[in-house]
């Protein structure tokens, strides 16, 4: 399955439920034998505001700092307790993943150009809106239209704003159900530990001043498919632990450093809402629906299955274009 069906996540999308416990770096063990982990008290969170920049997202990248394109081998070797450490983590988000029903959040992103641009300063900053219904129906739309993403369960559909453009990626049977998990944001929904061990390197690499409220985890991608949207990702979790129980996981940031590894696309997540009782239930369920085209736009379907009806592929998708080819929210340029 391609990489570019999210989140979403998110994003997509692109990014859901997610983390666990207190490390203090990639030498700490996360919990103690039993697996449980160490109780913390509530995390005082201070939400940013949008026009500030993510500044626990900033630290996953230096100003600077450039990463290598993945290689085939790992790019870092971990002690078997740092395995354990990571293991028990993928157990922990996994179970708090399954119990996710219904899901919204509001997050910022800003994207950075470290090619043309200055790495630390963003280049734009938007808002948008994440939801999900389990499971496999996501919703990703930015404040300014630029982008936008569907998952009906049976499709994912993606606007191109500025081709005016909605592109339309039939999923074949064997993937419904399963396009969100199987998204290059699996960070976000439907998290399976053995899955990501086999996606992605994986690493904790937590500051000490973020212990005890956080857990940060560096991902590098062992897929061609997902090298092709990111060189590496950090993705920021929250946790609070009750009576040696973890009662609380979610998403607080991302940062995704893109193929070139200098360009990279920082997300922020606040007001989550996880498995809710919606005011407007009708209104929450109504964005997963296949979408109508706006006036002036143009539908395309995008059929990796089907053949083309002739060399001119006249249903006007890129010829060999398949479903890992442009559902993912990308940075513009």
């Amino acid at each position: 399955m391609s990489a570019r069906i999210v989140p979403f996540t998110a994003l997509c999308f692109v990014l859901l439920t997610l983390a666990c416990a207190v490390i203090a770096t990639a030498q700490t063990p996360l919990a103690p034998p039993d697996g449980q982990l160490q109780p913390a008290a509530a995390p005082q969170q201070t939400q940013p505001q949008p026009i500030q920049q993510p500044q626990a997202v900033m630290q996953a990248q230096l100003p600077g700092q450039a990463y290598p394109q993945p290689a085939p081998q790992a790019p870092f070797t971990l002690s078997p307790e740092e395995q354990g450490v990571v293991d028990r983590v993928l157990v922990d988000w996994q179970a708090m993943s399954a119990n996710v029903k219904t899901f919204q959040s509001d997050f910022t992103r800003w994207d950075y150009d470290g090619v043309f641009g200055d790495a630390t300063t963003p280049k734009k900053i938007v808002n948008g809106v994440l939801r999900y219904s389990a499971p496999d129906k996501g919703y990703y739309d930015l404040e300014d239209k630029s982008e936008k993403w569907i998952c009906t369960g049976d499709a994912i559909f993606e606007f191109k704003t500025d081709q005016k453009q909605v592109r339309e990626y039939p999923l074949p049977p064997e993937m419904r159900g399963k396009a969100i998990s199987e998204g290059p944001l699996p960070f976000v929904f439907g998290v399976e530990a053995e899955k990501m061990k086999a996606r992605y390197w994986l690493r904790i690499t937590t500051p000490p001043q973020n212990q005890g409220t956080q857990v940060w985890i560096e991902a590098f991608p062992k897929l061609a498919k997902d090298a092709a949207n990111f060189t590496k990702v950090d993705i920021i979790l929250t946790f609070l632990v009750q009576d040696g129980k973890v009662v609380k996981l979610e998403p607080f940031g991302m940062n995704m450093v893109l193929p070139n590894g200098k360009d990279r696309t920082a997300y922020v997540f606040r007001n989550m809402q996880t498995n809710a009782v919606l005011a407007n239930l009708q209104e929450f369920i109504g964005v997963f629906v296949r979408p109508a085209t706006p006036f002036g736009w143009q539908h395309h379907v995008i059929d990796e299955n089907a053949p083309p009806a002739n060399p001119q592929n006249p249903q006007g998708g890129q010829p060999g274009a398949n479903i890992g080819s442009a559902p993912q929210p990308t940075v513009p340029r």
